[in-house]
C-alpha cells in the first residue's frame, strides 16, 4: 500500500492536476462564492484523487475505493465503489447531508453522469462527450465549453 500511495501521489501531481480545466476551477469558485456545498464525485480511486479534491475545497468526496486485503491491493474495486450512482443515490445522499437537489448545480462531462444530473434542479454539461452533449440538448441543459 505504501508503494501504491507513492505512485498515486506522483500520478495525481503529474497527470491529474495539470488537467483540471480553468472552467472547472471557475465553476467551483462560483459555487463556493454562493455558499453552496461542494460535492465532488468521481470513479477515480480515492487513494489517488482524495487529496486533490480536498485541495479544491470539497465538502464531500465520493470516489471509488480499492479493495485491500491483508494490506495488499487486490486489483479490484471495493463493493461500495462510486461507479454506479443514479438519481436514487443522489436523493439519499442529499437527504443525509441536508442538500436541496432542486436548487443544486450539477456538472457532468460523460454520458454516465446523466442519471445523476437528471435528479437535480440545475444540471449542466461541461466539455461533454458526444453522448452527454446529445442528452443535454434533448433535455435543454446548458452546455459549457472550456
Amino acid at each position: 500500500v505504501d508503494r501504491l500511495t507513492f505512485l498515486a501521489d506522483e500520478f495525481r501531481t503529474t497527470q491529474l492536476l495539470p488537467r483540471i480545466s480553468a472552467v472547472g476551477r471557475r465553476l467551483l469558485d462560483e459555487a463556493r462564492g454562493r455558499g453552496q456545498k461542494i460535492v465532488l464525485i468521481t470513479s477515480i480511486p480515492a487513494l489517488i484523487i482524495e487529496p486533490l479534491l480536498l485541495q479544491m475545497g470539497a465538502d464531500h468526496i465520493v470516489a471509488s475505493a480499492l479493495e485491500i486485503r491483508d494490506d495488499e491491493v487486490t486489483g479490484r474495486l471495493a463493493e461500495s465503489s462510486a461507479t454506479r450512482l443514479d438519481g436514487a443515490w443522489a436523493r439519499d445522499f442529499a437527504a443525509a447531508h441536508e442538500i436541496d437537489l432542486s436548487t443544486s448545480d450539477v456538472y457532468g462531462a460523460r454520458a454516465s453522469d446523466a442519471l445523476l444530473m437528471a435528479a437535480t434542479g440545475r444540471p449542466a454539461a461541461v466539455q461533454p462527450d458526444w453522448r452527454l452533449r446529445r442528452i443535454a440538448e434533448e433535455h435543454g441543459w446548458p452546455i459549457i465549453a472550456g
